[in-house]
Protein backbone atom coordinates (compact mmCIF):
# COMPACT_ATOMS: atom_id res chain seq x y z
CA UNK A 1 0.00 0.00 0.00
CA UNK A 2 2.66 2.45 -1.02
CA UNK A 3 -0.23 4.58 -2.20
CA UNK A 4 -0.81 5.64 1.45
CA UNK A 5 2.76 5.75 2.83
CA UNK A 6 6.18 6.85 1.74
CA UNK A 7 7.23 9.66 -0.55
CA UNK A 8 5.17 10.47 -3.59
CA UNK A 9 7.14 10.44 -6.84
CA UNK A 10 7.51 13.49 -9.00
CA UNK A 11 4.75 13.96 -11.58
CA UNK A 12 5.52 12.33 -14.92
CA UNK A 13 4.45 13.72 -18.30
CA UNK A 14 2.64 10.45 -19.13
CA UNK A 15 0.29 11.08 -16.18
CA UNK A 16 -1.12 14.15 -17.97
CA UNK A 17 -4.18 14.16 -20.25
CA UNK A 18 -6.29 16.55 -22.29
CA UNK A 19 -10.09 16.44 -22.34
CA UNK A 20 -12.11 17.86 -25.21
CA UNK A 21 -15.49 19.52 -24.76
CA UNK A 22 -18.00 17.21 -23.08
CA UNK A 23 -21.54 17.93 -24.33
CA UNK A 24 -24.17 18.65 -21.67
CA UNK A 25 -26.27 15.84 -23.13
CA UNK A 26 -23.58 13.37 -22.05
CA UNK A 27 -22.51 15.04 -18.79
CA UNK A 28 -25.76 15.20 -16.84
CA UNK A 29 -24.20 16.11 -13.49
CA UNK A 30 -23.45 19.67 -12.46
CA UNK A 31 -20.35 21.23 -14.08
CA UNK A 32 -18.71 21.70 -10.66
CA UNK A 33 -18.51 17.90 -10.27
CA UNK A 34 -16.69 17.61 -13.61
CA UNK A 35 -14.21 20.32 -12.61
CA UNK A 36 -13.59 18.70 -9.21
CA UNK A 37 -13.14 15.31 -10.87
CA UNK A 38 -10.66 16.65 -13.42
CA UNK A 39 -8.71 18.46 -10.69
CA UNK A 40 -8.45 15.21 -8.70
CA UNK A 41 -7.49 13.15 -11.77
CA UNK A 42 -4.71 15.61 -12.64
CA UNK A 43 -3.26 15.23 -9.15
CA UNK A 44 -3.16 11.43 -9.25
CA UNK A 45 0.19 9.79 -9.93
CA UNK A 46 0.31 6.11 -10.80
CA UNK A 47 2.52 3.49 -9.21
CA UNK A 48 4.91 1.83 -11.64
CA UNK A 49 4.20 -1.80 -12.49
CA UNK A 50 1.03 -3.73 -11.92
CA UNK A 51 -1.34 -3.14 -9.05
CA UNK A 52 -5.04 -2.84 -8.45
CA UNK A 53 -7.39 -0.28 -6.97
CA UNK A 54 -11.14 -0.46 -6.43
CA UNK A 55 -13.53 2.26 -7.46
CA UNK A 56 -14.55 2.39 -3.77
CA UNK A 57 -11.02 3.53 -2.87
CA UNK A 58 -10.93 5.98 -5.75
CA UNK A 59 -14.31 7.45 -4.77
CA UNK A 60 -13.14 7.95 -1.18
CA UNK A 61 -9.94 9.66 -2.38
CA UNK A 62 -11.94 11.89 -4.72
CA UNK A 63 -14.23 12.95 -1.85
CA UNK A 64 -11.25 13.67 0.41
CA UNK A 65 -9.54 15.69 -2.33
CA UNK A 66 -12.59 17.68 -3.42
CA UNK A 67 -14.14 18.16 0.02
CA UNK A 68 -17.51 17.21 -1.43
CA UNK A 69 -19.62 14.07 -1.46
CA UNK A 70 -20.02 12.06 -4.64
CA UNK A 71 -23.25 13.23 -6.30
CA UNK A 72 -26.11 10.85 -7.02
CA UNK A 73 -26.63 9.50 -10.52
CA UNK A 74 -28.44 12.02 -12.71
CA UNK A 75 -31.46 9.71 -13.00
CA UNK A 76 -31.75 9.01 -9.26
CA UNK A 77 -35.08 9.83 -7.60
CA UNK A 78 -33.39 11.44 -4.60
CA UNK A 79 -30.51 13.77 -5.42
CA UNK A 80 -29.63 14.87 -1.89
CA UNK A 81 -28.79 11.64 -0.09
CA UNK A 82 -25.69 10.02 1.37
CA UNK A 83 -24.68 7.32 -1.09
CA UNK A 84 -23.46 3.87 -0.10
CA UNK A 85 -19.83 3.04 -0.87
CA UNK A 86 -20.90 0.83 -3.76
CA UNK A 87 -23.11 3.57 -5.24
CA UNK A 88 -20.29 6.13 -4.91
CA UNK A 89 -18.01 3.71 -6.77
CA UNK A 90 -20.65 3.17 -9.48
CA UNK A 91 -21.16 6.92 -9.98
CA UNK A 92 -17.39 7.47 -10.25
CA UNK A 93 -17.02 4.62 -12.75
CA UNK A 94 -19.86 6.06 -14.87
CA UNK A 95 -18.43 9.61 -14.76
CA UNK A 96 -14.96 8.35 -15.72
CA UNK A 97 -16.44 6.44 -18.66
CA UNK A 98 -18.11 9.64 -19.92
CA UNK A 99 -14.88 11.62 -19.59
CA UNK A 100 -12.80 8.83 -21.18
CA UNK A 101 -14.77 9.16 -24.43
CA UNK A 102 -13.53 12.76 -24.72
CA UNK A 103 -9.80 12.32 -23.98
CA UNK A 104 -7.86 13.83 -26.86
CA UNK A 105 -4.34 13.25 -25.53
CA UNK A 106 -2.78 11.21 -22.74
CA UNK A 107 -4.50 8.76 -20.43
CA UNK A 108 -7.29 9.61 -18.02
CA UNK A 109 -6.57 6.64 -15.72
CA UNK A 110 -4.00 3.85 -15.93
CA UNK A 111 -4.82 0.21 -16.29
CA UNK A 112 -7.89 -1.56 -17.58
CA UNK A 113 -11.22 -1.91 -15.84
CA UNK A 114 -11.70 -5.16 -13.95
CA UNK A 115 -14.61 -6.60 -12.02
CA UNK A 116 -12.30 -8.39 -9.58
CA UNK A 117 -9.90 -5.85 -8.07
CA UNK A 118 -8.46 -7.47 -4.94
CA UNK A 119 -6.89 -4.45 -3.24
CA UNK A 120 -9.39 -4.45 -0.33
CA UNK A 121 -9.38 -8.24 0.21
CA UNK A 122 -6.63 -8.04 2.87
CA UNK A 123 -8.89 -5.67 4.82
CA UNK A 124 -11.75 -8.16 4.78
CA UNK A 125 -13.71 -6.98 1.73
CA UNK A 126 -14.40 -9.07 -1.33
CA UNK A 127 -13.28 -8.46 -4.88
CA UNK A 128 -14.83 -5.31 -6.35
CA UNK A 129 -14.85 -3.43 -9.66
CA UNK A 130 -11.74 -1.33 -10.17
CA UNK A 131 -8.61 -0.81 -12.24
CA UNK A 132 -5.54 -2.95 -12.93
CA UNK A 133 -3.22 -0.10 -11.93
CA UNK A 134 -2.85 1.70 -8.60
CA UNK A 135 -2.39 5.44 -8.01
CA UNK A 136 -0.72 7.23 -5.15
CA UNK A 137 -3.78 8.68 -3.46
CA UNK A 138 -4.20 12.45 -3.63
CA UNK A 139 -5.18 12.72 0.06
CA UNK A 140 -3.07 10.04 1.66
CA UNK A 141 -3.70 10.77 5.36
CA UNK A 142 -7.46 10.80 4.81
CA UNK A 143 -7.21 7.53 2.87
CA UNK A 144 -5.20 5.86 5.66
CA UNK A 145 -7.96 6.80 8.10
CA UNK A 146 -10.72 5.67 5.70
CA UNK A 147 -9.03 2.33 5.03
CA UNK A 148 -8.48 1.73 8.75
CA UNK A 149 -12.17 2.44 9.39
CA UNK A 150 -13.12 0.12 6.53
CA UNK A 151 -10.92 -2.66 7.94
CA UNK A 152 -12.55 -2.25 11.38
CA UNK A 153 -16.01 -2.36 9.80
CA UNK A 154 -15.16 -5.53 7.82
CA UNK A 155 -13.77 -7.16 10.96
CA UNK A 156 -16.93 -6.33 12.93
CA UNK A 157 -19.11 -7.75 10.16
CA UNK A 158 -16.97 -10.89 9.96
CA UNK A 159 -17.18 -11.46 13.72
CA UNK A 160 -20.92 -10.87 13.58
CA UNK A 161 -21.34 -13.43 10.80
CA UNK A 162 -19.41 -16.27 12.37
CA UNK A 163 -20.44 -15.49 15.94
CA UNK A 164 -18.42 -15.34 19.11
CA UNK A 165 -18.86 -19.05 19.90
CA UNK A 166 -17.28 -20.01 16.58
CA UNK A 167 -14.25 -17.88 17.47
CA UNK A 168 -13.70 -19.72 20.75
CA UNK A 169 -11.62 -22.45 19.12
CA UNK A 170 -13.17 -25.01 21.49
CA UNK A 171 -12.38 -23.11 24.71
CA UNK A 172 -15.02 -21.40 26.83
CA UNK A 173 -14.52 -18.06 28.54
CA UNK A 174 -13.95 -19.88 31.86
CA UNK A 175 -11.12 -21.96 30.40
CA UNK A 176 -13.03 -25.28 30.23
CA UNK A 177 -13.07 -27.23 27.00
CA UNK A 178 -16.26 -27.09 24.95
CA UNK A 179 -17.61 -30.03 23.02
CA UNK A 180 -16.70 -29.51 19.38
CA UNK A 181 -19.05 -31.26 16.93
CA UNK A 182 -17.57 -33.91 14.65
CA UNK A 183 -17.25 -33.14 10.97
CA UNK A 184 -20.65 -33.26 9.32
CA UNK A 185 -22.60 -33.02 12.61
CA UNK A 186 -25.01 -30.15 13.01
CA UNK A 187 -25.13 -27.98 16.07
CA UNK A 188 -28.46 -27.77 17.85
CA UNK A 189 -30.24 -24.50 17.05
Amino acid sequence: MRSCWGPKPRPRPEDQFVIGEVPNAEWRWEPAFREALLSWLRELQWEPGMGQVTFVELALDFEAHSGRAMPASPGAELQVVVLSLHERARVLRTALAVLQRHVTAGTLVRGAMTTKARSLVPLGAGTLPGLTARPYFARRQAMREQLQALAAYCEERWIGKIGRQELSFGVSSEGETLEVPAAGDRRPS
